[in-house]
């Protein structure tokens, strides 16, 4: 995603955040926005410019930006084979980056009618 498209884009998440009344971004609403954001890729998206944007309201927070940045530096450790994919799991886990990246998803099969109305 282009930095002008998740520009584009970032509307969205802030009626989400407004809906739900969140008083802070969850914390995978925020990995996908930095992942999305271009950050640390593209020399578009600075940090500064990232973590001064505002989204509903709120900003992404410094923990989460300090994570990605670890996880920039130890993925690029992975591609050159300093670190493992294991270790890549083990420290990320549980983010919306390693998903992206290592764990392939597959559709899942949904068994009788949801409790929700889905039209």
């Amino acid at each position: 995603m282009s930095n002008k498209q998740y520009l584009y884009y970032a509307p969205y998440f802030d009626s989400l955040i407004i809906q739900f009344n969140y008083t802070y971004i969850p914390r995978h609403l925020e990995e996908c926005l930095i992942f999305h954001s271009g950050y640390g890729i593209s020399p578009e998206m600075p940090r500064s410019e990232l973590s001064n944007m505002e989204f509903g309201g709120l900003k992404i927070s410094e923990k989460n930006l300090d994570r990605y940045d670890r996880f920039l530096i130890d993925l690029n450790k992975f591609q050159i084979g300093q670190v493992s994919r294991e270790k890549l799991e083990e420290r990320y886990g549980d983010t919306y980056w390693f998903h992206v990246l290592f764990i392939e998803l597959k559709p899942i099969e949904i068994r009788g009618q949801p409790d929700y109305d889905i039209s």
